[in-house]
């Protein structure tokens, strides 16, 4: 009786257990949290259409946060892609530096080959502590296929630097192969 009790309680841990990456937790504005799975790609993107002009964007559900319990320093993400054959846009709204974002500011993504991508942003200055960039070609091919390690973006007042935990870094790679796919 007692064999058959553990091997009850180690099934239902093992039942338990996100084994790789098939899911993902997020908190829905209610505050629970629900399920989203990694090959579904309506969980992760959301498609607008605009009726007049019959123009199609891909945007992501949800912000994948980036922080560090050690600072007060957070990165929001957001994508999206105008059209079946637009450029990847990825919104940085960075805290921690500064509200301010100049012309063209600057991001770094290092990926864990230790390979990276340095490049200006396309906002216009703004206080709102939104840097945009638009990715295309080789760019979009290392954000698609490699896992982050740290991104760095630059404010007015200096730069915000964070590290990608396994799990944000695969969200991040969830997210944009699901943007290119939309065909």
């Amino acid at each position: 009786m007692k064999m058959r009790g553990l091997l009850f309680i180690l099934t239902g841990i093992l039942l338990n257990l996100n084994i790789g990456y098939s899911l993902s937790y997020d908190k829905n504005p209610k505050g629970k949290q629900t399920k989203r799975d990694v090959k579904k790609w309506s969980d992760w993107i959301d498609v607008k259409v605009d009726e007049m002009e019959g123009d199609t964007t891909y945007k992501s559900k949800d912000w994948i946060t980036i922080s560090n319990s050690n600072t007060s320093d957070v990165i929001f993400v957001w994508m999206e892609k105008e059209g079946y054959n637009g450029s990847i846009d990825i919104l940085f709204n960075v805290r921690g530096s500064g509200n301010c974002i100049d012309d063209n500011n600057r991001v770094i993504i290092l990926f864990r080959d230790k390979t990276k991508i340095d490049t200006n942003g396309i906002s216009k200055f703004n206080c709102n502590q939104n840097s945009w960039f638009s990715f295309e070609d080789e760019s979009v091919d290392s954000l698609k296929s490699k896992e982050i390690d740290k991104i760095r973006v630059y404010t007015v007042d200096g730069s915000v630097q964070l590290e990608l935990t396994q799990i944000q870094s695969k969200e991040f790679l969830t997210v944009i192969n699901h943007l290119i796919d939309r065909k």
